[in-house]
């Protein structure tokens, strides 16, 4: 069990290490956002001992204590601490479980985002990072994370007392950007990688298609009655509404090799060099997967054109199909591929869409995209977990993904988990 927060200097140290390869993942901030600092030394302790409470939550449940005593500052005896985060931790334990994942040691990481400070508050929001080592029920090992904003206000009686945390507050994947921004934060800077499907490059004529179908009413997320198969597809609206007026051909998908692209790169918010990095890249993470398992780039002139799909289309352009969401689901929709009944009964390969945003309920739009990566089996049913950028995400249950949206605010979600066979 470890925790540190990174500023100042710690953060430059482990930054350093980043760059050098020592450390395989990074605590994210988001490209609209600027790491800050936290100078208050005291204030930092009282955080430091804080996250190890978290911690010890993750790592032992209901044995965790429901408060922490603080290291002694400026001469003062240590204060008690509210484990504020406790019960959510507690219910999120639960969940691992049920997905069948047991928690062997939990590591978290926090980097400043925002700082602001008076003499006696602060208030924090930092982009926060947890590393499980898990066991699932086959015995088989694995270090799933997540990253996530948090805001944390700190208060003192006076300028002797101690630092006490006394807000701890979830906050939306989105608490910094929106899913439509397309301005490039880095382009490639080396030719394509090696592929399995060399260029391929299917050119498109005729009149494009701009505008964006309607959704629909999506996929059930209530959760399977205990032994009962699920499953089944329903046709996308996009479909309906464009039967016989357009058809988008592709290559079949390997999974196995969907997976293991979606995979490498969600490990931190380092993506491949071979294409362009927005402020936002869940969708460009899921189109990276795609070309890994085999889908081959459409081109035209049009960037807008939604029959389109590619990092870099005939005038240089990345296709909105590949950077943005709503568009990709859009495109993936027009190959053919139908919709799940339910998200639980996704398996690895496929994607999943929702639509949460924005001031946290649906609104008829996609605003993210997550690639399924892998799946637990306890002795009812097989349990997806999933993988994505923006916020960086490995491997984790999707009942957690479901739960923390949830748990941040969010008070309707629509989602579109499509099957891509």
């Amino acid at each position: 069990m470890k925790s540190r927060l990174l500023s100042g200097v710690a953060g430059s140290a482990a930054a350093a290490l980043l760059a050098g390869g020592l450390l395989s993942t990074s605590t994210p901030t988001p490209a609209s956002a600027t790491d800050d600092t936290l100078p208050n030394t005291e204030a930092q302790a009282t955080i430091n001992t804080y996250l190890k409470g978290v911690d010890t939550a993750w790592d032992t449940g209901t044995k965790a204590p429901g408060t922490i005593s603080l290291t002694p500052q400026s001469g003062q005896a240590g204060a008690k601490q509210p484990l504020l985060q406790r019960s959510e931790v507690l219910e999120r334990v639960d969940i691992w479980k049920d997905a069948g994942l047991d928690i062997k040691d939990t590591h978290t990481e926090q980097t400043p985002v925002e700082v602001t400070e008076s003499s006696n508050r602060i208030e924090l929001v930092s982009s926060v990072l947890t590393t499980w080592s898990v066991v699932d029920e086959a015995g088989i090992a694995d270090e799933p994370f997540s990253t996530e904003f948090r805001k944390v206000v700190l208060t003192r009686a006076n300028s002797s007392a101690a630092w006490v945390i006394i807000e701890d507050a979830l906050l939306p994947d989105d608490y910094f950007d929106d899913e439509d921004s397309q301005t490039t934060v880095t382009t490639p800077v080396s030719s394509p990688e090696t592929e399995s499907n060399p260029d391929d490059t299917v050119v498109d004529d005729g009149d494009p298609i701009t505008e964006l179908a309607p959704l629909g009413e999506g996929a059930s997320e209530e959760k399977p009655v205990e032994g009962s198969s699920g499953g089944g597809w329903t046709i996308p609206p996009v479909l309906d509404l464009h039967k016989g007026k357009v058809s988008v051909n592709q290559n079949k998908l390997d999974r196995k090799k969907v997976v293991a692209k979606a995979k490498q790169w969600s490990k931190s918010t380092k993506m491949s060099t071979n294409f362009p990095k927005f402020k936002n890249n869940c969708a460009n993470l899921a189109s990276q997967s795609l070309r890994a398992g085999g889908w081959q780039y459409r081109k035209s002139a049009n960037p807008r054109d939604l029959r389109t799909w590619a990092p870099k289309n005939l005038v240089g352009k990345t296709t909105r199909t590949w950077s943005q969401a709503s568009s990709l689901h859009m495109f993936v929709a027009l190959t053919g591929k139908k919709q799940r009944k339910d998200i639980w009964s996704t398996k690895p390969g496929d994607l999943i869409f929702a639509d949460w945003g924005p001031n946290k309920y649906a609104d008829g739009k996609i605003d993210h995209v997550m690639i399924v990566t892998g799946s637990t089996t306890d002795k009812y049913r097989t349990w997806p977990r999933i993988s994505q950028q923006s916020n960086p995400r490995y491997n984790i249950p999707l009942s957690d993904q479901v739960n923390r949206q949830y748990r941040a605010g969010v008070r309707k979600i629509k989602w579109y988990p499509m099957i891509m066979d």
